[in-house]
């Protein structure tokens, strides 16, 4: 019985560990633009919004998509299915260009997409103005904080409202 007491005591101890809103969300990063620089740019707005949405206890994974593909959405959602996600964070990046920087992020369009319902679930913008303090970061940090500040906005909506930034 005291061997059995243990064993229940520690199921519910590790369960506890484990976020409440941990889902499997697919970050899928879009972006129109030719500069030779546009596609590394992107690469980095993915990172930072797969690792903000991995350091909150999400299983997460990139979605590789034409981005000139003129069903972008349906070809997320369903390659987001068969990897087993819940969710698709659809990343549109624009671009401006900067003095010496050259192109520089200037903001992000997010979308969340349920796959059950292939619904909208939430649609923002983030804009590098926005962001307070970070006038003079580099174009490739900039790209890492705005895909974390797009995928805190995705996650506060699947969490309801309980992701910090």
């Amino acid at each position: 019985m005291n061997h059995i007491r243990r064993i229940v005591v520690l199921m519910l101890f590790f369960a506890s560990l484990a976020p409440a809103f941990a889902d499997t969300i697919a970050v899928a990063v879009r972006h129109h633009s030719e500069a030779e620089r546009a596609p590394a740019l992107a690469d980095l707005v993915e990172e930072g919004a797969m690792e903000y949405l991995f350091a909150n206890g999400n299983i997460v994974f990139d979605l590789e998509i034409d981005p000139t593909d003129e069903v972008f959405d349906y070809r997320a959602i369903d390659a987001a299915e068969l990897g087993g996600a819940r969710y698709v964070v659809v990343l549109e990046l624009a671009f401006t260009t900067v003095g010496e920087r050259g192109l520089y992020p200037a903001e992000i369009e997010v979308r969340l997409l349920e796959i059950d319902g292939e619904s909208e679930r939430v649609r923002a913008t983030v804009f590098a103005d926005d962001l307070q303090g970070e006038t003079d970061l580099t174009s490739e940090t900039m790209a890492d904080r705005l895909g974390a500040r797009a995928s805190a906005i995705a996650l506060e909506e699947i969490a309801g409202g309980t992701a910090a930034w």
